[in-house]
């Protein structure tokens, strides 16, 4: 066996949380040094042998070989609001086949290492947060009104972003992937809290190895005196790089009326972040007082006001659209695999061509 067959075995292995000890006796070894030696490339894999860790593991060859699978190679960090278990497993599977088939077709060349990191760590505050959220945004000239531009300059960071039909309760996640890091984004969501989501999980890719975040995080939680640091520090990322401070005080200072509820509205629509957001926002920039804040109508402030309606993003991103729309014309992936891993029909998939102004795979 090669050796990347045997890497192969032993991401999976690990995925699962087996024991070498377990799998050795599954493969019919007398003691784990066996497998141990496999593993570390000093003894030849069997056919056999395989075919036995493999039964056991649960996994067919043809999903061990496939080349678009993610196992071993991505971790996950999801943001949810009382998701099931099951729906989250079955969202992280969904999700892992389009962005495995996103790298296959970028190729082992096409790596996309993090182009920036925060100074953060599990002792910093939430106004270091907020400071390194208005360097980033100064940094990637993210201008006065960070959202209206935040997701096209993603890449600039070396991390890619997909849109995708979530179940309601999901949110978004961010995933730290060995050739690049990714953020997929509930494109259903109304677009404040998109937009809010896409910087959440932007701090949890520049930080995941001084802050690793939850496989499974809470979002739109009123308890943050339970949030752990990780996701308090990301809140307050968040909060920062999409209102700057100068950008929201110019409004406010322009202001002559009473920072009411229609004023918050308008003000958070021309940011294109929540109500909510932005009346948490004017409290820590003290705008509010807590009596203020206190006093404000909730039921004014839910949706924006009812102004928050805007078109939905298209599935998936021109990125990767573009790049799949290559793939198949110079014949990389086929069609089959590709409607197999995006979960659609020949019907679906030509029409997300169509929704992207490209010829459809039956013309290529």
């Amino acid at each position: 066996m090669t050796n990347a067959v045997i890497e192969r075995l032993i991401q999976f292995r690990m995925a699962n949380e087996i024991k070498q000890a377990e799998l050795s006796k599954a493969m019919g070894f007398k003691d784990r040094q066996t497998l141990s030696a496999i593993e570390n490339q000093d003894r030849d894999l069997k056919p056999a042998e395989l075919q036995a860790a493999l039964k056991h593991i649960g996994v067919s060859m043809k999903d061990f070989l496939d080349p678009t699978s993610l196992v071993g190679k991505a971790m996950f960090s999801w943001r949810q609001q009382e998701a099931s278990e099951e729906a989250l497993q079955t969202t992280e599977k969904v999700a892992s086949r389009v962005i495995g088939l996103y790298e296959h077709i970028q190729g082992a060349d096409n790596a996309s290492p993090l182009l920036f990191k925060l100074p953060l760590n599990k002792q910093s505050t939430l106004d270091h947060a907020r400071a390194a959220a208005e360097k980033l945004g100064a940094h990637v000239q993210l201008g006065a009104y960070p959202a209206k531009s935040l997701m096209s300059k993603l890449s600039n960071l070396g991390i890619n972003i997909l849109y995708l039909d979530l179940p309601n309760e999901v949110s978004a996640a961010a995933i730290n992937v060995t050739k690049g890091n990714y953020i997929v984004l509930n494109r259903n969501e109304v677009y404040g809290r998109l937009n809010f989501n896409c910087a959440h999980e932007l701090f949890h890719c520049l930080t995941w190895d001084a802050l690793p975040p939850s496989h499974y995080e809470s979002s739109y939680s009123n308890k943050s005196g339970k949030k752990p640091i990780e996701e308090k520090l990301a809140d307050a990322f968040a909060e920062a790089l999409l209102m700057p401070k100068a950008s929201v005080m110019q409004h406010v200072e322009a202001h002559t009326g009473l920072i009411d509820e229609k004023f918050i509205n308008g003000l958070a629509n021309t940011f294109e972040v929540s109500s909510p957001a932005m009346v948490h926002r004017l409290h820590t920039l003290k705008v509010l007082t807590q009596a203020e804040r206190n006093a404000l109508n909730r039921d004014l402030l839910r949706f924006n006001g009812g102004h928050h309606k805007r078109e939905k993003p298209r599935l998936f991103s021109s990125e990767f659209v573009n790049d799949l729309h290559n793939a198949l014309y110079r014949g990389t992936v086929s069609i089959r695999k590709a409607t197999t891993n995006l979960n659609m029909d020949m019907s679906d998939l030509e029409a997300t061509f169509d929704s992207y102004s490209l010829a459809s795979p039956l013309e290529l």
